[in-house]
């Protein structure tokens, strides 16, 4: 009897969870509450659940695959997912279009961009207008390299060498080629960016930093690194970041150098980039900085930021500070709790707030989010303004003109800006 009751007790326990699963079911899909009775304030409960922040955003979808990328192009918000790429209106979030494919970017900006979407291994691409989804173009390479203003495509011909190539955006039409080692075979797939196209291009080609003028084509030198000397290509110049081990201690020297010719025109002793990792003095990571500034922490624990175009000292800041982000018009500099946005025009600080939270640096605004609190914050660059302030623990996808797009898992959302940044 004793079991009897044991047995009865479970099927009724389970009863009830599938009851409140149909409820609840029900509710994430038609948001209308079949039982009045169970009280406003489940309802409200479950609405947070189902909402990305407090307000809510401006509309809410589920995508076919979990997002790994997103941008904005004018009314489409382009996501890329594991899977390919699924397009959506940016006024209401329907579907404008999805494709399989192993890899998406997108080249230009605003109305003007288009989605470049991969066919498989050396199957080419094709560059697909972000609304309607009709091709445009489409080409038998196998890598991109997507920009503001500019895409580069790399063929690579079976049993032969490589070639990159400038293409209209627009209509696919060739500016310049230029030849690149079979090893450049290597790169293929999509390099994406949100900036404009770099003067100089620094490509690791069998072991080497192959540098390729994008102004004409031109293929001036390779440079090689080594593990006392980090070699890359930065904001017009080729950055040389080299280390010396001195009684126990690293010893740093950084040099920018002419691409055409290899003379060196700037030369700073005693400047860390941050290159260097493990108990030696060998150098293993990139420099940290943008198209044309370094991050670097001087002899006298400041941290700075240089120019790449002269060596000289952007904004030099006090000893506990970091600089969080960067990039070719501010940098964000933490201190404890406190954010300020610098302005390397001249150095000077634009705005100060207090900032718990990890900080990220869009082109429209500065980006608190605090997973302790559950706070989202976001700043206009120019003024420090609260464009957005609500309670989410959604993390920040990307950011477009108009306001950001969150995303918790598949659900994605658009969260207006109250004011232009």
């Amino acid at each position: 009897m004793a079991q009897s009751r044991v047995v009865s007790g479970a099927r009724s326990v389970l009863a009830f969870v599938g009851v409140v699963a149909l409820v609840l079911t029900y509710l994430i899909v038609t948001g209308q509450n079949p039982l009045p009775g169970i009280g406003k304030g489940f309802t409200d409960a479950l609405g947070r659940f189902r909402s990305l922040s407090d307000p809510q955003t401006a509309w809410t979808q589920r995508l076919d695959d979990q997002p790994t990328s997103v941008t904005v192009a004018g009314q489409a918000v382009v996501f890329g997912t594991r899977t390919g790429a699924e397009v959506r209106d940016a006024r209401d979030g329907r579907v404008l279009w999805t494709r399989a494919a192993p890899w998406t970017a997108v080249a230009g900006d605003g109305a003007s961009a288009m989605v470049v979407v991969g066919k498989g291994r050396d199957s080419g691409y094709d560059v697909v207008d972000p609304v309607s989804g009709a091709v445009r173009w489409r080409d038998a390479g196998l890598g991109v390299w997507t920009y503001r203003d500019a895409l580069l495509s790399l063929a690579c011909p079976a049993g032969r060498d490589c070639a990159l190539s400038s293409r209209s955006i627009a209509d696919g039409r060739t500016g310049w080629t230029v030849g690149l080692p079979a090893g450049a075979r290597l790169l293929a797939g999509a390099h994406p960016s949100t900036g404009n196209l770099p003067p100089l291009l620094g490509l690791p080609v069998d072991g080497r930093i192959t540098v390729v003028n994008t102004a004409n084509g031109g293929r001036p030198r390779d440079e090689a690194s080594s593990a006392t000397t980090r070699v890359a290509v930065v904001g017009g110049r080729i950055i040389r970041s080299s280390t010396a081990r001195t009684e126990g201690h690293c010893r740093y020297t950084v040099e920018g150098r002419d691409a055409a010719s290899g003379r060196q025109l700037w030369r700073r002793e005693g400047y860390d980039l941050g290159t260097v990792s493990g108990a030696g003095c060998d150098q293993r990571r990139d420099p940290a900085g943008a198209q044309r500034v370094l991050v670097a922490t001087r002899g006298d624990n400041r941290p700075v930021i240089l120019s790449t175009t002269d060596g000289r000292e952007l904004w030099a800041g006090a000893p506990g500070e970091s600089v969080v982000v960067v990039d070719d018009r501010d940098a964000v500099v933490r201190s404890g709790d406190s954010i300020a946005l610098v302005g390397l025009d001249g150095g000077g600080t634009r705005w100060a707030k207090p900032a718990p939270g990890d900080v990220a640096l869009t082109p429209y605004a500065v980006v608190v989010t605090d997973p302790a609190s559950g706070r989202l914050v976001a700043y206009g660059r120019s003024g420090g303004a609260a464009l957005a302030e609500v309670e989410s623990q959604a993390s920040v996808l990307g950011a477009g003109p108009n306001g950001l797009i969150l995303a918790r898992g598949r659900t994605v959302g658009l969260l207006k800006f109250r004011a232009d940044p």
